[in-house]
């Protein structure tokens, strides 16, 4: 007998979002905890549970968020933690008010209102940009004697690049943070459609159709300007973080752009394409954040395959 349609490609889509899901784990160890089982065990409770599978998911979800928010920590990461109890918050809240939003606008968003709240909350506490950033600086410096004593007669050329990247990312580590909370939103939304018996609407869309509102181009207007016409202080710092995330979320619409323009491509000649693009990275990333924003006005998808399926994952 023949296997039922579309019992392999299930298989096959459980198998890749299964991959996927490893690598952001690996990617954002420690602090996936939060970002991607709170928000998991938030999106399964709205769903009402009912099943044996749904608690059990429900009750992982939990369990590891338990285990990590009490864990102790250098003051850049509590703040992390408290950010995404806030972006949670937000997004069961957006979820009650607009049941219609989809997978990336309510991320987008509840992202966003968890880090005003995050400044917010350390501004009450008198604990400033530069504390945060000094923080995170120590770490740091700590993983990184850490990594030469377990790596003893390291490549220089390692060791050189881990030193010299150390003092960038702890000043980027609000906008790194950002990302892989939208990242692990976006996962979870995912994996509740996977494990909910009647999971939440709208479902997400494909790479080939990420987008986002068009006027989210004036926050990244503004955080050029920050970055040209602050020279330093915690404004800067605010510009260079908002440049970080609003410049890779357009890199990827770019990304979708290309994606949906090569989908005629022959299998062999889009992998090389994707191999020629992962070592000319800087070059690629600078090319789909162009292409991205220009899609802003163009609308390539639009006008030059509007015969693709799909839609808007908003």
């Amino acid at each position: 007998m023949a296997p039922p349609a579309g019992g392999p490609p299930r298989a096959r889509g459980i198998l890749g979002a299964a991959l996927l899901l490893a690598v952001y784990l690996i990617a954002a160890w420690p602090i996936h905890m939060g970002f991607f089982f709170l928000p998991l065990a938030a999106l399964l409770a709205l769903a009402h549970p009912r099943s044996l599978r749904e608690y059990a998911w429900l009750g992982v979800g939990l369990f590891w968020a338990m285990l990590w928010l009490p864990r102790p920590g250098p003051m850049h990461l509590q703040a992390v933690k408290a950010g995404v109890v806030m972006a949670t918050g937000a997004l069961v809240a957006l979820r009650l008010a607009r049941p219609a939003l989809g997978p990336g606008t309510a991320g987008l968003a509840a992202v966003g209102l968890g880090a005003l709240g995050t400044l917010l909350w350390s501004a009450g506490l008198g604990l400033g940009w530069e504390a945060m950033e000094a923080s995170a600086l120590r770490e740091g410096w700590a993983t990184y004697r850490t990594l030469l004593r377990e790596a003893a007669g390291a490549n220089p050329v390692i060791t050189r690049s881990l030193r010299s990247g150390i003092a960038p990312a702890a000043a980027l580590f609000p906008g790194l943070a950002a990302l892989l909370a939208l990242a692990g939103f976006r996962l979870a939304w995912g994996w509740q459609r996977r494990i909910a018996r009647a999971p939440l609407e709208p479902a997400p869309r494909g790479l080939q159709a990420f987008r986002f509102e068009d006027q989210l181009v004036w926050a990244l207007a503004l955080a050029l300007a920050l970055v040209l016409f602050v020279p330093a202080g915690p404004g800067a710092a605010l510009g260079q973080n908002l440049l970080l995330v609003f410049g890779a979320l357009y890199a990827v619409r770019g990304l979708a752009v290309t994606a949906t323009l090569a989908a005629g491509l022959p299998r062999f000649i889009a992998v090389l394409l994707a191999a020629s693009a992962l070592l000319l990275f800087p070059f690629a990333a600078t090319g789909l954040f162009v292409l991205g924003v220009a899609d802003t006005w163009v609308d390539f998808r639009r006008r030059l395959a509007p015969s693709l399926p799909g839609g808007q994952d908003r």
